[in-house]
């Protein structure tokens, strides 16, 4: 095992949006770690749990990371290849190629595989994605809950799912809030007109229940926040995207980010502060 060697680079963000307009923002970035070359290979991302960070790749090497001591270890899930992962109680949940769930599974849901690339565990259950239908495991059920029209799924609270899509064709995208069997709530947010994202993803959700959007708009990658009360926190560009689930949040709200560094691929925190005066 082995703490973190820190390294903070202020540098300045110009086209942040938050509630007072467009702003100057500093960012404090702070490598957290470097990922071993053999990690780096397929590497699928992070979970993060309270001070807990794994990050995994796709034949399930992972290293796990102690925020609060700086401590890591390495570990790995033998004989799986892993399309995505999850934490639950700190423990990986994971989706394999075959469809089928691995690790710290509820032993009362179905033994089937399952159509779907994406897994989001939460209080409630687990919600599937990437096939036809969203499907969703409630904690304890033994049947599963498919849900059709109901795509980028990131759950929220109380089995309450966010998503985004097309409000109409041709039509703006919006971000909706649907129950966990395929009713829509209302809308959060509707973006304008000219939005038109290439590689769009959903989560995960901030510390308090914002939800993360990536996607790539002309070509620049941009992050969003986008809060519960249907306003848009800020929005950035973001870093060369180097896996597909390179975002999280510390416990305080910190972007954890997977970037590049060199011919390296590290661990950093962001830390956004606004200038003072």
């Amino acid at each position: 095992m082995k703490a973190f060697r820190r390294i903070s680079i202020a540098f300045s963000i110009f086209c942040l949006i938050c509630a007072a307009g467009w702003a100057q923002i500093n960012i404090d970035r702070e490598v957290l770690l470097k990922l071993p070359p053999e990690l780096s290979y397929g590497l699928l991302g992070m979970r993060v749990s309270l001070d807990k960070v794994v990050i995994m790749n796709n034949l399930g090497r992972m290293v796990s990371i102690d925020l609060s001591t700086g401590e890591s270890f390495n570990n790995r899930i033998k004989g799986e290849r892993v399309l995505d992962f999850d934490l639950v109680l700190g423990q990986p949940l994971i989706l394999n190629e075959e469809g089928k769930l691995r690790g710290l599974v509820d032993q009362n849901w179905p033994k089937n595989g399952w159509n779907g690339c994406r897994i989001e565990h939460c209080d409630q259950g687990l919600v599937i994605t990437g096939g036809e239908k969203m499907v969703f495991l409630a904690a304890n059920a033994t049947e599963a809950v498919e849900i059709s029209n109901v795509h980028f799924a990131l759950p929220f609270t109380e089995g309450f799912v966010w998503s985004v899509s097309l409000s109409q064709k041709p039509g703006p995208w919006v971000i909706n809030l649907y129950d966990c069997f395929g009713n829509r709530m209302k809308e959060i947010y509707r973006f304008s007109p000219e939005f038109d994202p290439s590689g769009l993803e959903l989560g995960p959700l901030g510390v308090e229940g914002e939800a993360l959007l990536s996607s790539y708009e002309n070509n620049r990658r941009k992050i969003a926040l986008i809060g519960q009360n249907g306003h848009m926190i800020w929005k950035i560009d973001g870093p060369e995207k180097v896996c597909q689930r390179d975002l999280g949040f510390d416990s305080t709200g910190n972007l954890l980010v997977l970037e590049k560094s060199g011919n390296d691929i590290v661990l950093s925190r962001w830390k956004f502060a606004t200038p003072q005066g």
